[in-house]
């Protein structure tokens, strides 16, 4: 509640709905990803170490112009780095916005971990294989898994010259797998 009514008070006035439809949906989002819907490895792709230390200095109560060099750890979440962006100037002017916002940016980062953890702990060896086999993944290796599935290569009734055969074969694999 305190994140929408220090963003109500804090966003530059518009009477463009679709911009404040825009500035609302991103809070939802944030929240919601955050607190009512978890999502699971929100931060794949971050470094975590980078994540934790922009969680901390907005807990801390840093102003946005000291922490805004880190966003670069978070730009994969685009939701995230969009969030803070808008809320930026209203975390600027509360502490206890600030302090909310960075305890769910360090409670999500440690959630992961643990949620990790527990799949180590519980998840079978089958799970476990499959899980370090697809850790480095290429085209290549996804063919060859597929022909290993019994998957057959994939069938055209396209007629095409030569020189454009291997590329439509690799077109209907795209269609065939969305």
């Amino acid at each position: 509640m305190l994140v929408c009514v220090a963003l109500a008070d804090a966003s530059p006035p518009t009477t463009n709905v679709v911009v404040e439809k825009d500035r609302w949906r991103k809070v939802r989002l944030f929240v919601s990803a955050m607190l009512a819907e978890p999502a699971f490895n929100v931060f794949a792709g971050c470094n975590t170490n980078g994540v934790k230390e922009l969680a901390l200095k907005i807990m801390e109560g840093e102003r946005s112009t000291q922490w805004m060099g880190l966003l670069d750890h978070i730009q994969p979440v685009v939701f995230i780095w969009e969030f803070l962006l808008l809320a930026r100037r209203a975390m600027d002017g509360s502490r206890d916005l600030a302090r909310a916002v960075g305890e769910l940016l360090f409670f999500s980062v440690g959630t992961v971990a643990e949620a990790l953890s527990k799949w180590e702990a519980k998840a079978g060896e089958d799970a476990k294989t499959f899980r370090d086999y697809w850790k480095e993944t290429s085209p290549d290796k996804y063919q060859a898994w597929l022909r290993e599935q019994g998957v057959l290569p994939p069938e055209t009734d396209l007629s095409c010259g030569d020189q454009s055969f291997d590329r439509v074969v690799v077109q209907a694999d795209e269609e065939r797998t969305g």
